[in-house]
């Protein structure tokens, strides 16, 4: 980490997004990913390489890329401010 990165933790978008994530998942591992981020016990690009999340998150970055896909710029930026309170929650 570089002396201008911030902890992921202190993201303004990442740090919520990874909170939420370890609130709120329905799978064990997701929120044991999103609390090692968090912690500082992985970097964030770690865990998203690391085998043992890959069938944990495989599912949702399939779903999600097909959405982007169809989603146009204007509408992804709207659906984040629409659902930002709850990220932030």
């Amino acid at each position: 980490m570089s002396q201008h990165d911030k902890p992921p933790a202190e993201e303004p978008v990442l740090g919520p997004i990874l909170r939420h994530l370890q609130r709120n998942s329905e799978d064990e591992r997701i929120r044991e990913l999103a609390a090692g981020v968090l912690n500082g016990e992985v970097s964030l690009r770690e865990a998203l390489t690391a085998d043992a999340y890959a069938d944990a998150l495989r599912p949702g970055l399939v779903n999600f890329t097909r959405w982007r896909q169809q989603q146009g710029d204007d509408t992804l930026v709207e659906l984040i401010e629409q659902n930002r309170a709850q990220i932030e929650g």
